[in-house]
């Protein structure tokens, strides 16, 4: 088991090159890009069938990485843990694919200009629930 120490900005994008890891633990900044920035780092690195925990994700910028990862199924959800904050466990499946066109996450998001009514009521009804789906 090794630990690494450090932001995570400034660490993993130094990562032994060739390094297979089997299993990762976010715990990291929490704040808006850093879970992002943390998987693309790691993800490179995981194996096929390995762990990803991501910790936190009752904070949105978690959350919201977690949905990206639920949504393209390249990760596919191993469990949840709730024992004073959440953390989920997921599988590795593939390699993720880069380019937006290939990410299921990206092409099935509703066009941002589109400002029908139904459209507009469904927006605003999901904003207010979502903090209570977590």
């Amino acid at each position: 088991m090794t630990f690494i120490l450090g932001s995570t900005d400034d660490t993993l994008p130094r990562l032994e090159v060739g390094k297979i890891l089997d299993f990762a633990y976010v715990d990291g900044c929490h704040g808006y890009p850093f879970p992002a920035l943390d998987w693309h780092y790691i993800d490179k690195h995981l194996k096929i069938g390995g762990l990803l925990g991501m910790d936190n994700v009752e904070l949105r910028p978690i959350r919201e990485h977690c949905e990206f990862l639920e949504e393209n199924e390249v990760y596919r959800l191993a469990g949840i843990v709730i024992d004073g904050c959440f953390v989920r466990f997921y599988e590795k499946q593939a390699d993720q694919e880069r380019e937006w066109i290939d990410q299921r996450y990206s092409r099935a998001k509703q066009d941002p200009c589109d400002w029908r009514l139904s459209t507009r009521i469904r927006r605003k009804v999901s904003k207010l629930l979502k903090p209570y789906l977590y």
